[in-house]
């Protein structure tokens, strides 16, 4: 995933991943200084229960829920989370991504350790 936000022009500052106590979760810091519809911090975030969301403005507070699958393929999240940022209409459909399964039955070994 961490270099899924760069094909369609997004700078990830840094990111993260782990362990919540029973919940998984990771995320992108994103550069948003050549967004001006952005100002400030933007994150990209995901955990086990809610998928992937944008956090923004003052102390990371407003949400939104980027509208794709919890184990959605890398360039779909990140082609969704450039039209959000766009303020276009996300992409439809899911790309079959492999690795979806695997990762969901991972993440719920983890759980009932």
């Amino acid at each position: 995933m961490t270099g899924a936000p760069s094909t369609v022009g997004l700078r990830p500052d840094r990111w993260w991943s782990r362990p919540s106590g029973a919940r998984l979760d990771g995320g992108f810091w994103l550069d948003t200084a050549h967004l001006a519809d952005w100002p400030g911090q933007v994150r990209l975030y995901w955990n086990q229960d809610s998928g992937w969301t944008i956090t923004y403005g003052t102390g990371l507070r407003t949400t939104e829920p980027l509208g794709v699958h919890t184990y959605a393929a890398p360039r779909h999240v990140a082609a969704a989370t450039r039209a959000l940022l766009d303020r276009q209409p996300s992409p439809t459909g899911a790309e079959h991504w492999p690795l979806a399964a695997a990762i969901a039955a991972a993440v719920r070994a983890c759980q009932k350790t």
